[in-house]
């Protein structure tokens, strides 16, 4: 599992074979089942999903995608969105907005099988500031409980499946105190483990702004992938078995 903010797909644009190599060939990044991205555009006929996925597909291993723009009227906002790239056969999907705050933001979901088990995998962008300030912890807070009412009812319905919550969670803390943790992540480990243990920086600058949260699966690894040739993010990878 690999969740990546693509910043408006800057590699997909400027370096698309570059980035291909990178998500093919680096250690712990090519043998990817699930690919959830954040910040990818929906505009020209979501031509960046359409240019990523084939990039990733082989003949062998075909991709399966599922692309939500959060609005596409937003045109100096490329109708960005979120995008699921899977391996796996995909076989359910959904969305729903979060709760508002500077620009719409979209949550998406795809359920995957391994085996005989459901695994649903849900990738969310949370929003970096308001129109007023760039301090907002109590309104991403808002964010997370948002995604959380239609997560954990999936989950009472559902209690044998996996369930995977990753994305941007624009978590900056304090820049004093990179240890600080946000209400929304709080909130979510009320319900879900984090893959990554103690500190780990996912953005510049000194930022721990991407994670991946489960349930109902053995985590077996996770760690940051630290490059920023494509990105302003590092990819978060965590393998998992059930």
């Amino acid at each position: 599992m690999i969740t990546y903010n693509i910043h408006k797909g800057a590699g997909i644009e400027k370096n698309p074979s570059g980035l291909r190599k990178f998500l093919t060939n680096t250690p712990g990044l090519k043998d990817f089942d699930v690919l959830a991205v954040q910040e990818i555009c929906g505009d020209n006929n979501a031509l960046q999903v359409r240019t990523l996925s084939a990039l990733l597909s082989t003949p062998s291993r075909p991709i399966y995608t599922y692309f939500v723009s959060s609005d596409l009227s937003a045109q100096k906002e490329c109708g960005k969105g979120q995008a699921i790239f899977s391996r796996r056969p995909i076989v359910g999907t959904g969305s729903i907005l979060l709760p508002f705050i500077r620009q719409p933001r979209v949550m998406v979901w795809v359920d995957v099988r391994v085996g005989t088990r459901l695994v649903r995998i849900y990738n969310l962008h949370l929003d970096n500031r308001s129109k007023r300030t760039l301090f907002i912890e109590k309104e991403r807070l808002e964010q997370v409980r948002g995604a959380l009412n239609t997560i954990l009812e999936f989950r009472r319905l559902n209690p044998s499946a996996g369930t995977i919550v990753t994305g941007d969670f624009n978590s900056f803390g304090h820049v004093f105190n990179i240890w600080h943790r946000e209400p929304s992540i709080k909130e979510m480990r009320k319900y879900f483990e984090a893959s990554l243990r103690g500190y780990k920086m996912t953005a510049l600058p000194f930022s721990q702004l991407d994670w991946i949260f489960y349930d109902g699966l053995e985590l077996v690894s996770s760690r940051v992938i630290a490059h920023f040739e494509h990105s302003d993010h590092f990819p978060v990878v965590a393998d998992f078995k059930l």
